[in-house]
């Protein structure tokens, strides 16, 4: 059964919702579940349905750059030792390495593999095709207002 949003009273700074529409955290669960679901059927037809959901936003962020697990974990909200869990099956399952940092020493940087550059090209071909569904809307103001709400929660780090 879905959630519908039924309190259309209330007062509001734009248009308010279609009596009956589901309300916007259903909307974003459901948005959520479809770049899931495309990004895992992307992933599966690579060969690289062993890569965890939370996986593919890793392999998504250290193709910008290498990082630590304590930059990982702050904008994913776990804690260091479950970012250290994931980061370690994604080592054995071949996607990503870890380095010692050539400036500080006690710092250990991951990386991506052949096979994880790879995946995450698999990703951002998998979100963009998801994206370009959104072709017909403002996609801009659509990006701006999830990260107002996202930022609800203490500042975004992207």
């Amino acid at each position: 059964m879905a959630i519908v949003n039924n309190d259309d009273q209330l007062p509001r700074g734009g248009p308010g919702p279609v009596p009956g529409d589901p309300a916007i955290p259903v909307l974003l669960s459901l948005a959520l579940r479809s770049y899931g679901r495309a990004i895992r059927t992307a992933l599966s037809a690579a060969g690289m349905d062993d890569l965890p959901g939370s996986g593919s936003w890793i392999v998504g962020q250290l193709a910008r750059s290498p990082a630590t697990i304590s930059e990982l974990a702050r904008p994913l909200a776990t804690t260091k030792q479950a970012t250290s869990r994931l980061a370690e099956t994604l080592a054995d399952r071949g996607y990503l390495a870890a380095e010692r940092d050539s400036k500080d020493r006690r710092l250990v940087r991951l990386h991506l593999t052949t096979r994880g550059r790879r995946a995450a090209e698999v990703v951002a071909q998998a979100v963009d095709g998801q994206d370009a569904a959104l072709a017909g809307a403002d996609a801009s103001s659509l990006r701006r207002a999830l990260r107002v709400l996202a930022g609800l929660g203490g500042p975004i780090d992207s």
